[in-house]
């Protein structure tokens, strides 16, 4: 009978943002049941469930990871997010299109043939950044429901 290896533990995630907890957390664990659909359709197209859900996360995070050959996706995506409302009652359209011009601004500075160092110094940018660009959008409508009037 063959033994299973204990799981490693997983280091709690650094928090950058205090909110950053419980359903915010950057490292999501969870188990679901995939609609059936959705498991056909990435057999068929020959593509693992989680490779899908992590090329829909960074197309839609504009994120600067395999960025290249992407811009109708991300796109489209943008445009999901619209039709489905997110954020309708904080942003108005043009404001989420911004919301993700500048994400997507974030992502495009990434120095992909950069050497170490350099890659080194957008990160310490970009983090920081990050946390700017948030508390920005975050707390322009004051949290505020724009719905209501």
């Amino acid at each position: 009978m063959k033994q299973k290896k204990p799981n490693k533990k997983i280091k709690p995630s650094k928090l950058r943002q205090p909110w950053q907890v419980s359903d915010y957390d950057r490292r999501l664990n969870f188990q679901t049941i995939l609609p059936y659909q959705f498991l056909l359709l990435c057999k068929i197209l020959d593509t693992t469930p989680v490779d899908m859900i992590i090329d829909f996360l960074d197309n839609l995070s504009h994120a600067s990871w395999k960025r290249e050959g992407k811009d109708a996706a991300k796109q489209k995506l943008v445009e999901y997010i619209l039709l489905c409302g997110y954020g309708k009652n904080y942003y108005s359209l043009d404001e989420i299109q911004q919301i993700f011009k500048e994400l997507d601004a974030i992502g495009m500075i990434f120095p992909s043939n950069g050497e170490t160092k350099l890659i080194d110094q957008y990160v310490a940018f970009r983090e920081p950044y990050q946390d700017y660009w948030f508390n920005q959008w975050y707390y322009k409508a004051r949290r505020q429901d724009i719905s209501k009037g």
